[in-house]
């Protein structure tokens, strides 16, 4: 039978001897010892490996990562059915990751130019209907980056929207669910890099189970950047 107990080994060093206290303890020694010699291998060795630029983060012209900031949004709409009620009022909000923040989720948006839109909007069609909606939008901008850091920008948008639409009454029910897209055009102004302003014109169809509630509007809002 193998003892599995510590064991004293005696190492002898000239006059002078050491007692070891087991030999399991020696062994662990040397796998320290030789954790950290491949450890600091395994740093140089990384250390003289090129960095490969499309896997790392996007870079501003200091050679820094770009972060742009998280900007909270809120608006307010004009606008209306396509063919009835005109100029009815709207109002919403979102939260807009410009391309640098964007290409967390997604690194192309930042070579598209992309930002994600997070868009809550609410309009009348008319005169006792409405339809609000929840959007995923992706805003592409016409200029460089470098200019929309600066000043204006013009952009275009698609999006998506998850939509509730206030139905006529008599209708056998007084909602309906469904699904929309949107497209929009319109500019942005950076302000000091910390705040936005915006305006656009945006179309939105939305056609369910006979009834289209299709509707335009143009909006106006500002944007603050989130700590």
């Amino acid at each position: 039978m193998i003892n599995l107990h510590p064991v004293n080994v005696l190492c002898k060093q000239g006059r002078n001897i050491y007692p070891v206290r087991s030999l399991g303890g020696v062994l662990l020694c040397g796998l320290i010892l030789v954790s950290l010699m491949g450890g600091s291998s395994a740093q140089a060795q990384h250390s003289t490996v090129p960095e490969n630029s499309r896997l790392s983060l996007p870079r501003g012209v200091l050679n820094q990562p770009l972060d742009d900031p998280l900007f909270l949004v809120g608006f307010l709409a004009l606008g209306g059915g396509l063919d009835y009620d005109q100029g009815q009022l709207g109002y919403g909000g979102a939260l807009l990751f410009r391309p640098g923040r964007a290409s967390r989720f997604l690194p192309a948006l930042y070579d598209w130019r992309t930002s994600l839109l997070l868009q809550a909007d609410y309009q009348k069609v008319s005169g006792e209907n409405r339809i609000f909606s929840g959007d995923l939008v992706l805003r592409r901008y016409l200029s460089s980056l470098d200019e929309l850091q600066r000043g204006a920008s013009p952009f275009v948008g698609v999006g998506l929207g998850a939509s509730e639409v206030e139905l006529p009454a008599g209708a056998s029910a007084r909602f309906q669910k469904g699904w929309s897209y949107l497209l929009e055009i319109g500019q942005e102004w950076t302000i000091r890099q910390k705040s936005l302003a915006f305006v656009k014109a945006q179309y939105r169809h939305y056609q369910n189970e006979g009834y289209n509630f299709s509707s335009w509007s143009v909006q106006t809002g500002l944007g603050f950047a989130l700590p």
